[in-house]
């Protein structure tokens, strides 16, 4: 219940990340490959999955980009690593993925994109974008940036996002995105 913890195991690896602007913009490429804000949920089977950002594939034009990996026996091992959202341009940077599921089962993945073509890089605008899946590991084409979050005032998440579903509010419940700020796209 939370009051001791044991070591299951390491679910990857990568180097540290000291803040370089130059290499968080896509300017430079250092020895940097970092892994960041990992987040823990349950598929469609019960299956444990972590996703994370991940600096570790610059070489192929990945500045950033969010993966998961799945563990069949509740952390004590984990599979392969899989794409969920890859923008090989060298630039953008998908990142702090949060993934919940609606009363139906069906998945929505909420996460930034930062430096994203079109949008400011200082001060930076960190757009939240979310996805879809039935069984929260398919996700669509990595490549594919995503469906922004905005009202109908063209506004937006900014950053941090967090998505949660409630049964409460619609007949169906309602999708709640929250972020650091709220950005208007001009």
């Amino acid at each position: 219940a939370g009051k001791s913890w044991n070591f299951l195991s390491t679910i990857v690896t990568g180097r540290p990340g000291p803040y370089n602007a130059a290499t968080r913009a896509g300017l430079a490429r250092d020895a940097a490959a970092p892994i960041w804000e990992p987040f823990l949920a349950a598929d469609s089977h019960g299956k444990l999955v972590a996703y994370l950002s991940d600096e570790r594939d610059k070489k192929n034009g990945f500045n950033q980009l969010l993966n998961h990996v799945v563990s069949e026996d509740g952390g004590k091992s984990w599979g392969p690593l899989v794409y969920d959202v890859a923008i090989p341009d060298g630039l953008s940077r998908p990142g702090m993925a949060i993934v919940t599921k609606d009363g139906k089962g069906k998945y929505y993945m909420s996460y930034e994109l930062v430096s994203a073509p079109g949008y400011a890089l200082e001060p930076r605008t960190n757009a939240a974008h979310f996805r879809t899946s039935t069984d929260g590991l398919n996700w669509g084409d990595p490549k594919d940036p995503g469906t922004l979050i905005q009202d109908r005032w063209r506004q937006f998440p900014n950053g941090t996002p967090y998505i949660v579903w409630s049964p409460w509010g619609g007949p169906n419940g309602t999708l709640i995105a929250s972020g650091r700020s709220v950005v208007r796209n001009t």
